[in-house]
């Protein structure tokens, strides 16, 4: 009998065995994967179709003869093991039509090394489960898929059928099969796929209703509305028992279905419970933990957050190495070990320390975060994660980290500049912290050169930098917006006149005035600045008068007036030296823009002022207002500072016309020898004007006068 079973199993080492229903779209790309492994090794490939109407039989005829019909009994153990009874390798392999055989270099050199392969019973090798088609997002496990036939090994399970796992066991952790079934092409596909699966699930959970292995595959695909109450079954058997291989499974999954709830207190109490369940760290405990990442992160809890991540980081970094108890692992899949997964851990855990206060260390986690693994909402994230904690620290410096950074994104245009003006923000919104930057910065980026300057630190060259920043328009786009603004706090010519146009100024303005707090104090000195010093020149006067208009609209009271004063006598200087006299005419200002007619009738005003005619001068104003409604809101703020005026003044002359009756009366009651009722009426006018300079001698006429009664 022996000898038989030598002769069967003598001619081929590998048998390959898969068992297939109309996978026409999959089969050619899964046996074209596995041509380079049987080509090396010498194989069979064994197909057993349950029921094709489709061309997977015609297919699979192309590449072997040992092509099977079955029956199919709903039950994928038995579909398996007829085409282990068919095989006549040493070893024997099994997939699926939706699988290819990836890296098979390591698996061909265990199969073709002797000496080694008769070391071991079975194989474990890595599966990669794609979650998307770009294939960035995937589960991994390692699946047995490979044993010897002279073990009499057989598989189990209606569904989800798996061979017994056969110490000793090698580990193929290079070779690798890529798992498609999960790229649904509609809900429906997924939809039929998960009722056959639940349907036989069932049928078999009634027969054996503590097993935690079909507990846990049927919450994979089972209605929502049951899994919480199987979880929480499987769960209690697993306390009992916690060497069983399914029970990290069990707590992992408990935790994502409690995660899906936003159920985070009770995650947090599972791990604790999983924590003095066993000491032992198995593959499953990083799923595990993930979701403990998630429920301390939306609690607000940094410090248990920080620690769940690096216990995270430990565990990924030691499934990486192999030194993990991978019993569980090579049963389910672990669904938190792909790289996008392991990448977004560093945003939480930055956040962790921005909470803490640790904002350095938050800008550092950050920044070993792979953002070519990572989605466009942690990239989001990560970004406004950096300005808060360059908000909070109060160091703009880290702003050049955090530009590059962002320019290591490598996004398209629109939001790498909508990123970019986050930063802008946090820079306009912390101008009165520059001081806090005083070392030399190591980059050679014109932001880095503006900060510098921002900073006044020696031998920085304003002139230059800008002309740098004028020479790169991409740089101009993004930055030319912090140029103004420290022209304006460090009372400098814009000096980028050639490659800026007025939209672009329009625009940083606006920002400007919108995001700046009390950005009319540096508008106020450096216009009063620029007017003694006279550094402005045509350009210069664009930008302030429009910034003056922005800032006016939206500062507080106190500061319109003042800030109105200097944009009648900035913008008509403009527009008297924009244009040509021969048009600055009442009648030749009519082609010209409201604002610039709302200008011109200023400057007319002014003159008036400065002439002494006041009536002039609100007429005119009047003028102005018509001619650009926009702006009529400055003329009346200038118009009722001197109606305001003319009101104080006329108060004054009444006071003293009165005060020159009051005294009058005094005097007259002297000289008619009235000296008692003249000196009450004196006492009460000192009262009301005691600073008038007529009050002592008029106490002193008084005192001299003699009464009438003594004449």
């Amino acid at each position: 009998m022996k000898a038989k079973y030598k002769e069967k199993f003598d001619r081929y080492i590998l048998s390959i065995g898969m068992i297939v229903k109309n996978e026409e779209k999959n089969l050619r790309a899964c046996l074209e994967a596995l041509k380079p492994l049987r080509e090396a090794v010498p194989s069979e490939l064994i197909i057993v179709d349950t029921g094709s109407e489709d061309a997977t039989i015609q297919i699979a005829k192309e590449y072997t003869d040992k092509v099977y019909s079955f029956e199919w009994i709903n039950d994928f153990a038995a579909a398996r093991n007829y085409g282990v009874d068919r095989a006549t390798g040493k070893w024997f392999m099994y997939l699926d039509a939706d699988e290819q055989l990836a890296f098979p270099d390591e698996l061909i050199q265990f199969l073709n090394t002797e000496s080694e392969w008769k070391q071991y019973c079975t194989a474990d090798i890595t599966i990669h489960n794609f979650l998307n088609k770009e294939k960035d997002q995937y589960t991994e496990f390692l699946g047995t898929r490979i044993f010897r036939m002279d073990t009499r090994n057989r598989f189990y399970g209606a569904i989800h059928e798996v061979p017994m796992n056969i110490a000793p066991i090698k580990k193929l952790l290079k070779s690798r099969l890529d798992h498609y079934g999960y790229l649904y092409e509609t809900d429906e596909e997924k939809e039929r796929k998960f009722q056959r699966n639940n349907i036989l699930l069932e049928i078999e959970l009634e027969k054996k209703p503590d097993d935690l292995r079909l507990i846990c595959l049927y919450a994979a695909s089972c209605p929502d509305e049951k899994r919480m109450d199987l979880l929480e079954h499987g769960r209690e058997l697993a306390k009992k028992n916690p060497e069983h291989y399914y029970f990290p499974n069990v707590y992992w999954r408990t935790a994502r279905e409690l995660t899906r709830l936003k159920k985070y207190e009770q995650v947090v109490e599972l791990a604790e419970e999983y924590n003095q369940l066993t000491t032992q760290e198995h593959v499953g405990e990083i799923e595990l933990v993930y979701h403990l990442v998630n429920a301390n992160y939306y609690l607000e809890r940094y410090e248990e957050l920080l620690a769940a991540c690096e216990r995270y980081l430990d565990l990924y970094n030691r499934y990486q190495d192999g030194s993990l108890i991978e019993q569980d692992n090579a049963c389910d899949e672990c669904e938190r070990v792909y790289p996008a997964a392991y990448h977004s851990i560093y945003p939480q855990m930055a956040y962790a320390l921005e909470g803490l206060g640790q904002y350095e260390e938050a800008i550092d986690s950050l920044l070993k975060c792979d953002l070519n693994n990572v989605d466009q909402r942690t990239d989001a994230f990560c970004i406004l994660l950096i300005v808060k904690a360059v908000c909070e620290a109060e160091r703009l410096d880290w702003l050049i980290k955090a530009d590059e950074w962002v320019n290591r994104l490598q996004l398209s245009d629109e939001r790498t500049q909508e990123y970019v003006m986050n930063f802008v923000d946090v820079y306009l919104q912390k101008a009165d912290v520059f001081d806090f930057y005083t070392e030399e910065i190591e980059c050679d980026s014109v932001f880095a050169d503006l900060l510098q300057v921002g900073n006044a630190i020696e031998g920085t060259n304003w002139t230059k930098v800008t002309q740098r920043l004028e020479e790169c328009p991409t740089q101009l786009r993004k930055y030319g917006i912090i140029a103004a603004f420290l022209a304006l706090k460090n009372k400098k010519r814009l000096c980028i006149s050639q490659s800026v146009n007025a939209e672009m100024i329009q625009q940083w303005n606006i920002r400007m005035a919108e995001r700046t707090i009390d950005l009319h104090k540096p508008l106020l000195e450096y216009l009063s600045y620029a007017n003694e010093k006279n550094i402005r020149e045509m350009s210069d006067y664009f930008w302030t008068v429009d910034l003056e208009i922005n800032v006016l609209r939206r500062c507080e009271e106190e500061y319109r007036l003042p800030l109105a004063k200097h944009l009648i006598n900035d913008f008509s200087w403009y527009i008297n030296h924009l244009y040509n006299k021969d048009i600055l005419t009442p009648e030749g200002i009519c082609v010209l823009p409201s604002a610039h007619r709302f200008a011109y009738w200023c400057g007319q005003a002014l003159a008036s002022r400065e002439q002494g005619d006041t009536s002039g001068y609100i007429k005119l104003l009047g003028e102005a207002s018509r001619a650009c409604p926009e702006m009529a809101k400055v003329a009346k703020l200038l118009i009722q500072e001197v109606r305001d005026n003319d009101e104080t003044l006329k108060a004054q002359r009444e006071q003293q016309e009165l005060a020159k009756k009051i005294k009058g009366i005094i005097e007259g009651m002297i000289l008619a020898g009235n000296k008692e009722d003249a000196q009450s009426i004196l006492a009460q006018y000192e009262l009301i004007a005691p600073g008038d300079p007529d009050i002592p001698s008029l106490k002193a006429a008084v005192l001299q006068q003699p009464a009438l009664s003594e004449t």
